[in-house]
C-alpha cells in the first residue's frame, strides 16, 4: 500500500494546485475553486474536498490515483453507475495527467452522513443498495473491461502472501512469538488452500457480477433524499468482474455487513432459486476473501529491517491470522 504523507503546502493562488489545474481541464464553464481541504494523502493518491462559491455546486470531491486504477473506476461511473435508475454521486469527469502516470477523477460531495455497522436500518440499506447493483451488473456486458475477481483471483493473493510470508519464517529481527503466529498463518492458508474446490462451489451459487471489492465502510455513507434515506459508494478502484462474496462478508475487516436477509429479498426478484442458506455460505467465503485481501496489502511491508519497521505489519496480520483461523473454524463446507 501507498505509504501516507502527513501534510501538504497549498499555493498562494489557487489556480496553481494540482487538483484546480486539473479541475479547469473538464469545462472553464465551471465556477472556479475559492478553498482546497486536504482529506488524504498518500505517496501516489490524494483526495481533496474543493469548495466553489457557486450554490448550485458548493462542494465536490477531487481523487487523484495511479492510472490503472482510475481507469476502472471511470469504466464503473461512466458505463455502471450512470445507467442505474437509483440515484447516486454525481460523477462529474475524468482527466489524465500529461504523464499519464495518474489521472483525476471528480465526483459530488455528499456530505458526512456516515454509515453504522451497528445500525440495523442501515444494514438493511446496505443490502437493498448491493443486491440492486449485483444483478444490474450480472447483464452489465462489462466483464471484459473489468479486472478479474472470480474465485482464482483470491486464490493468487492467498499464494503470493503465503509466499511472502515464509521468506520471514527465519527473519532474526522477529521475536519467537511473532514467528510462531506466521508459522500458524501458513498453515491456515494451506487449510483454506485444500478446501478451494468447495469454496469455488460456493461462489458458483450467484452469476459472477461487477462487484465493488472494497466494500467496507471508510468508502460508504448515508444522506437523505428526496425519496428517503439513500446509501452511497465510492473508492470503486477495486472493483471487478467476479463473485460478490467479498461484498457480503460480515464483520470482518471493518466490512459494510449488508443485511443478508434485505440483500436476498432485492436478489431474489432476479434469481428466485437462491437460498438463505447459499447467500449464508457465500458471506462466509467473502471473509476469506476480505481477509486474503487485507494479508496480501501488508505482507508487502514485511521487511529484514530492525524490529520497528515490522512491528505494524505484524500486529494486523497477528489480527488476521485469529480471524482467519475462526473462519476455518466455524464454516460449514458443502
Amino acid at each position: 500500500m501507498s505509504k501516507s504523507i502527513t501534510s501538504e503546502v497549498l499555493p498562494e493562488n489557487l489556480l496553481d494546485h494540482r487538483a484546480v489545474k486539473a479541475w479547469r481541464q473538464l469545462s472553464t464553464q465551471w465556477p472556479l475553486p475559492v478553498s482546497v481541504e486536504v482529506l488524504q494523502l498518500q505517496r501516489k493518491s490524494a483526495t481533496y474536498r474543493l469548495t466553489c462559491a457557486a450554490s448550485d455546486r458548493p462542494t465536490f470531491i477531487a481523487k487523484r490515483c495511479v492510472a490503472a486504477t482510475a481507469r476502472v473506476e471511470r469504466i464503473i461511473y461512466e458505463d455502471f453507475i450512470a445507467h442505474l435508475p437509483a440515484p447516486a454521486l454525481r460523477y462529474y469527469g475524468f482527466v489524465e495527467e500529461a504523464d499519464g502516470q495518474c489521472c483525476w477523477l471528480f465526483l459530488e460531495d455528499a456530505g458526512r452522513g456516515r454509515y453504522s455497522q451497528a445500525s440495523d436500518s442501515h444494514r438493511t440499506l446496505a443490502g437493498q443498495w448491493l443486491a440492486a447493483r449485483h444483478t444490474a451488473g450480472m447483464t452489465a456486458g462489462l466483464e471484459p473491461r473489468l479486472p478479474n475477481r472470480k474465485a482464482d483471483h483470491y486464490l493468487s493473493l492467498l499464494q503470493s502472501a503465503r509466499e511472502a510470508i515464509r521468506r520471514h519464517a527465519h527473519n532474526p529481527a522477529l521475536p519467537p512469538d511473532d514467528l510462531r503466529m506466521l508459522e500458524a498463518l501458513v498453515a491456515d492458508c494451506d487449510q483454506l488452500e485444500s478446501r478451494w474446490s468447495d469454496v469455488e462451489t460456493i461462489c458458483a451459487a450467484i452469476p459472477p457480477t461487477v462487484v465493488h471489492g472494497d466494500f467496507v465502510i471508510k468508502n460508504v455513507g448515508i444522506r437523505n433524499t428526496e425519496l428517503g434515506p439513500a446509501l452511497w459508494a465510492v473508492d470503486w478502484e477495486h472493483a471487478g468482474w467476479g463473485v460478490p462474496a467479498a461484498d457480503l462478508a460480515q464483520f470482518t475487516c471493518r466490512t459494510v455487513s449488508p443485511d443478508l436477509v434485505a440483500y436476498g429479498s432485492v436478489l431474489r426478484q432476479s434469481l428466485p432459486g437462491v437460498a438463505d442458506r447459499a447467500l449464508r455460505d457465500l458471506a462466509h467465503c467473502g471473509n476469506f476473501f476480505r481477509l486474503l485481501l487485507a494479508i496480501s496489502w501488508e505482507t508487502p511491508l514485511l521487511t529484514f529491517r530492525p524490529y520497528r519497521y515490522l512491528s505494524h505489519p505484524v500486529s494486523s496480520l497477528g489480527a488476521y491470522q485469529a480471524w482467519l483461523h475462526e473462519g476455518l473454524r466455524t464454516v460449514r463446507w458443502t
